[in-house]
């Protein structure tokens, strides 16, 4: 019985193991803080070069992302940022 057990055990886990992509890395609470703090690191930038800098973060943020970077909280607020930066150059 025991035997039997432990590979119903392993055939569920199989199951409900995350596949790579369905994965989430970030909740929206850190999500939105994260935003923030690259917000604020652009802002904090007074070089053109600096602002740039600044910005590879919301880049990278967004490929970590990926399709949740399309929810329309984290975009409104990611364009926020990009275009705020583009009218300040």
């Amino acid at each position: 019985m025991t035997k039997s057990w432990y590979a119903s055990e392993a055939s569920c886990t199989a199951v409900m193991a995350p596949s790579l992509r369905s994965l989430q890395v970030l909740f929206p609470e850190a999500v939105a803080t994260q935003l923030a703090v690259v917000h604020a690191h652009v802002s904090a930038a007074r070089a053109p070069r600096h602002q740039l800098a600044a910005l590879q973060a919301l880049r990278a943020m967004v490929a970590v992302l990926g399709e949740r970077a399309c929810l329309p909280l984290t975009l409104r607020y990611a364009v926020h940022i990009v275009l705020q930066h583009a009218a300040s150059t």
